[in-house]
């Protein structure tokens, strides 16, 4: 569901053609945000945005690449998301805040395309969502294309980057797989078409370096729960074989949560342990009920 600001933006239908040049070139730098009726620190019900400032310092960073977002300061990023939370029924959402160049179609990028900024929204329900984490998947390794982009360009959230995640989703579909798994150009593992990959072999954990990838904050969080436990976590390039030998992989992101996969290329995986445990705790700290994890949130 579009939020009211988007609502509004669409109206004039003759000019949202003509000036969101965004659309035709992928200039839109974007975040995913879960927002939750969580506990405060008093124990009371309050509505939170989870991890609120690295989401939106991701969102600057992301925009800074194309050139968008100079002129809109962090504060007003957050201070619009909460007042389109507000805008709506007391609940759970997931908020996608986007902005992106809203300059003339016609020109590729001009010196003064406008920046633009809008909030989406969609209602979220908490519960279904960790159940559905416990869910294992099918995934494939996508080949024939590769996302072109590495170093700040593939870290980067933004809308032009995605066109090879979303055809490997359909393949995946079509297969009738649940996601895909894509590799760089040298055909080492990069990331899923929206969460990040984590391989678990002889009680080590891989994950790929950040050369080719989103750094998720969600990967983020799972390697600091694998510290906290003690287990050995190793940046490295994974190669398509690697992948495919014995041991356990899962996927991570904002919007998949942690889910561990069951099948890969038609080979059924070992459920591992671990990550059961993973799936707790992160649960306990979306939900607030760790000590700790008060700074987590941002309440509206």
């Amino acid at each position: 569901m579009f939020d009211s600001l988007f609502a509004k933006l669409m109206k004039p239908r003759t000019t949202i053609s003509s000036e969101l040049g965004a659309f035709h070139y992928g200039l839109a730098a974007f975040e995913g945000m879960l927002v939750i009726r969580a506990q405060d620190p008093g124990g009371s019900q309050r509505i939170g945005i989870f991890r609120a400032g690295e989401h939106i310092a991701r969102l600057k960073k992301s925009a800074e690449v194309i050139g968008a977002g100079l002129s809109i300061s962090p504060e007003t990023v957050l201070r619009n998301i909460k007042k389109e939370i507000m805008l709506r029924r007391p609940g759970s959402y997931y908020v996608r805040p986007m902005l992106f160049k809203s300059g003339d179609y016609i020109r590729l990028l001009h010196r003064h395309a406008p920046d633009s900024f809008i909030v989406l929204s969609k209602p979220f329900n908490f519960r279904i969502f960790l159940m559905k984490t416990r869910l294992p998947i099918s995934l494939m390794l996508f080949q024939g294309l590769h996302s072109p982009f590495q170093g700040e360009f593939a870290s980067a959230k933004i809308s032009g980057r995605y066109l090879v995640n979303a055809l490997a989703k359909k393949r995946a579909y079509d297969l009738g797989y649940n996601d895909a798994v894509l590799c760089d150009e040298e055909g080492f593992i990069t990331e899923s078409t929206s969460a990040n990959v984590f391989v678990v072999q002889k009680g080590v954990v891989f994950t790929p370096t950040t050369r080719a990838i989103i750094k998720g904050i969600t990967r983020s969080i799972v390697m600091d729960i694998l510290r906290e436990i003690g287990v050995t976590v190793t940046e490295k390039d994974i190669s398509r074989q690697e992948i495919l030998e014995e041991g356990s992989v899962f996927i991570t992101g904002t919007a998949s949560g942690i889910v561990a996969c069951r099948k890969l290329e038609g080979r059924i995986i070992p459920a591992h342990p671990l990550v059961r445990e993973i799936q707790e705790r992160y649960a306990r700290m979306v939900t607030d009920q760790r000590p700790d994890a008060q700074g987590c949130w941002s309440y509206v």
